[in-house]
This record gives C-alpha cells, sequence and structure tokens, in this order.
C-alpha cells in the first residue's frame, strides 16, 4: 500500500520540478532595447524640431498674406492709400525693415505713411487701423525690402517688395527648407515664393 501512494505522489514531484520559462527580460536585452530608442530618438528629434519650424513658417506667412490682400482690398475700396508696416506694439510703425515682432495696416487718409489714429475712432481726419499681429516668441524672422508697403487708392504699388520670412536661428545648408518669401507686384498683387537663399 505505501508503494502504491509513492507512485501517485511522484507526478506532483514531477510537476514542481518542471522548467517554467521566466517572463521579463535580461539586463542584455534592456540595454539594446534602450539603445535602440536612444537612436532613433537623435534621428528623430531634428526632423520634428524642422517639421515644427516650418509650421510655423507657413502660418506666418498665411497670415501676412491674408493682411497684405486685405490691404490691396481696402485700398480699391476705400479709395485711399493703404500702408502695411512693421509694428511691435500695433499701433505704430517701426521705421524699419526688421518686422520681427509683428505689422500694422492700416488706411493712410492725409497720405503721409505715418499712422495718426488719433481717438482711433478712424474719424475723417484720422488713419484707420486695418489689422494688425504681433509674434512673439521670437520664433521666426521677418525682413522686408522696405519699412513699409503702400497699396495706392487703385491696388498698385509704387515699386516691387519683397518679404523673407525664415525659422529662428535656421543650421547653416538648411535655409531653403524653412523659409518662405512674399513678394508685391507693382500691380499690387501677393505671392508665395517657397525658399530665400539666405536667411538672417
Amino acid at each position: 500500500m505505501e508503494k502504491y501512494s509513492q507512485q501517485f505522489s511522484r507526478p506532483a514531484q514531477v510537476a514542481t520540478k518542471l522548467n517554467i520559462p521566466q517572463q521579463g527580460l535580461t539586463l542584455i536585452e534592456l540595454l539594446v532595447t534602450v539603445t535602440i530608442l536612444a537612436l532613433l530618438l537623435m534621428v528623430g528629434v531634428p526632423s520634428l524640431t524642422g517639421m515644427v519650424e516650418r509650421g510655423n513658417v507657413r502660418a506666418q506667412v498665411g497670415k501676412l498674406k491674408s493682411a497684405l490682400d486685405m490691404a490691396r482690398s481696402e485700398a480699391l475700396a476705400r479709395h485711399m492709400q493703404v500702408v502695411v508696416c512693421g509694428s511691435s506694439d500695433g499701433d505704430s510703425c517701426t521705421g524699419s525693415a526688421n518686422w520681427d515682432s509683428g505689422w500694422l495696416a492700416y488706411s493712410d487718409r492725409n497720405r503721409n505713411r505715418e499712422a495718426d489714429f488719433g481717438a482711433g475712432a478712424c474719424g475723417e481726419a484720422e488713419d484707420c487701423a486695418l489689422v494688425s499681429e504681433q509674434l512673439a516668441g521670437n520664433v521666426i524672422t521677418l525682413r522686408a525690402s522696405a519699412s513699409d508697403i503702400v497699396f495706392n487708392r487703385d491696388g498698385s504699388t509704387d515699386q516691387s517688395y519683397q518679404l523673407d520670412i525664415c525659422a529662428k536661428d535656421v543650421p547653416p545648408g538648411e535655409d531653403l527648407g524653412r523659409s518662405m518669401q512674399l513678394t508685391v507686384s507693382v500691380t499690387g498683387a501677393v505671392k508665395i515664393v517657397r525658399g530665400v537663399a539666405t536667411c538672417p
């Protein structure tokens, strides 16, 4: 009887001694995985940064093109001179071709190319602010070929203009990929050109 009970108890002993694989990673597997992830991040982060910078440039180009198109339309509709200039506060022009801080479009009733808003009510003798944009965070550089762009009452301009919009601190050799250019012809037409040769 003892012999018989020992035979039945052996399978339980054998089951406890079976080699069941353990779950988890060895130290070497973990190190290899971490190394691969680090390499992927080294490759992916710069391209992600470039994508964000190109998105910032495209967004600002879209806003500036809309402001220029609107300024031309207002010049035609109001039959008066409309000026677009660099502005840091949305109330006055900087008088500089550096438009990094933003821009301002206004109707120039007395044709003196100065933003004379007076009480700001757009009265008969006052200039009228049409649109402004303040740029924060220094994410782009914006250089114009002149301190202001003037649309005549027929929508034309006295000269052609060029505005270069670049991502901030573009690495050497990547200017074309992270920049755009707006051109304003003497007819007042605004066009987008992809990429500029040299960013500031």
